[in-house]
């Protein structure tokens, strides 16, 4: 009996099989791209990810040393961020440098006191300004230590904060 069972439940766990791979052959027919994701007892892997020379501390200070506050910003009170995403590559180099954010805002009288109108032209100046501030400093950072996978170096992404904070 016992069997029996266990002929039925391979059986069964057969036609199963074959349905599934029914249902990927058609959707593999239809155009769809199929992946396979695997869990953390199948595959293992040693990731490190990339380090700016001397670690995060150093990355602080290389900021707070290089980062120019644009006068404008510091003229009407402004604070601000600005996320840079570049690709650190398998030399440790810097490329692709994008801004996916930046954002600005001042509470100062001094600021608040004018029209919406000149609000609104001076903070896309200050932006401006923090855009072309944050690529400049990213753009001459020295080589990183690369990430790397299982021991081989690898690009990654990544994506750096840089803040703007009252001066």
């Amino acid at each position: 009996m016992k069997k029996l069972f266990l002929l039925l439940l391979a059986m069964t766990a057969s036609v199963a099989v074959n349905a599934q791979q029914d249902e990927l052959d058609s959707l593999l027919n239809a155009g769809y791209e199929i992946t396979k994701t695997y869990t953390d007892e199948e595959i293992e892997t040693h990731a490190v990810m990339p380090e700016f020379p001397g670690g995060n501390k150093a990355l602080g200070k290389y900021l707070r040393d290089n980062l120019k506050y644009p006068s404008l910003a510091v003229q009407n009170g402004f604070e601000g961020q600005v996320n840079v995403r570049f690709y650190v590559e398998k030399d440790g180099s810097v490329s692709n440098i994008r801004i996916d954010k930046c954002t600005a805002d001042s509470k100062a009288d001094k600021f608040l006191n004018k029209s919406a109108e000149k609000q609104e032209k001076i903070k896309a100046k200050v932006m401006a300004q923090y855009t072309k501030e944050s690529v400049r400093v990213v753009k001459k950072m020295p080589k990183w230590e690369p990430g790397n996978l299982d021991g081989q170096p690898v690009r990654v992404r990544f994506t750096l904060p840089i803040k703007f904070l009252g001066y």
